[in-house]
């Protein structure tokens, strides 16, 4: 049995990300081809932004808002999704489910590639991570910032929310 989806749903409010992350998360189990909406609100948060980060992923705008929309903002967050995007249909890993609602992450993998992304939503605090896809990994952060990683091991702080993209490759 297959779960059905409407991933036409437009979750812009920053309270009902982390159900969509979640639900997004559980179904590319099932099936690895969701549809979601970046709109330019959105780009003003990453963390709105990088949840809607699916398969295939379109640009909105509602009319009235087209002249505070930025071209350079929609640029980059079109950049960073085909990065990402790449993986989509690697090997998909639940590095974290978010049960308690502070960490939800997930791996793609691709092993033909030797190469993957890791997708990390936190609300802050101390983030731990065991990456699946390869036992020695080495991991770039999309934003610079600062991670630790220990054998398979990804760790960081984060000082409040935010969503976090790793690039990953064999050593």
């Amino acid at each position: 049995m297959l779960p059905l989806h409407y991933t036409d749903r437009l979750c812009n409010d920053p309270e009902d990300a982390d159900g969509f992350i979640s639900m997004q998360m559980n179904l590319w189990q099932w099936f690895p081809y969701i549809r979601n909406t970046v709109r330019s609100d959105d780009l003003k948060d990453d963390y709105l932004v990088r949840s809607k980060y699916a398969q295939c992923l379109g640009i909105g705008n509602p009319i009235e808002k087209l002249a505070e929309a930025s071209a350079e903002g929609i640029k980059a967050a079109v950049a960073l999704w085909r990065r990402v995007a790449e993986y989509s249909y690697g090997d998909m890993y639940l590095l974290a489910v978010g049960n308690d609602d502070s960490v939800r992450a997930y791996e793609l993998y691709c092993p033909d590639k030797k190469q993957g992304v890791a997708v990390v939503f936190t609300h802050g605090g101390r983030v731990e991570l065991e990456l699946k896809g390869v036992a020695v990994p080495e991991v770039t952060d999309a934003d610079g910032k600062s991670f630790e990683v220990h054998g398979n091991m990804l760790r960081f702080d984060a000082p409040g929310r935010e969503a976090r993209i790793f690039f990953i490759r064999e050593k």
